[in-house]
């Protein structure tokens, strides 16, 4: 009985660090995809800052990269908010 209870506690010890190895690797995730979106939003507005006349956004190949970057950043502020 004894040596389970010293089993247990050892499994519990380790899998307490496990989880707080997790968070802590979660929670710098977390702040490198927010920094992410703050750049991405920071290059969007650049890009309109640019093209104030709407000449390269409508263009065929500038233009999806307007839109894929501006789905980038709407897909990040989705997985920020905790939307999926």
């Amino acid at each position: 009985m004894e040596l389970l209870v010293i089993i247990l506690t050892i499994f519990l010890a380790v899998a307490g660090y496990g989880c707080w190895n997790l968070l802590l690797k979660l929670e710098k995730l977390e702040e490198v995809l927010e920094q992410n979106t703050d750049s991405y939003i920071q290059i969007y507005n650049v890009m309109k800052e640019i093209d104030s006349t709407g000449a390269f956004e409508s263009d065929d190949e500038v233009g999806s990269t307007f839109t894929d970057l501006k789905n980038l950043i709407d897909r990040n502020k989705r997985v920020l908010s905790g939307k999926s």
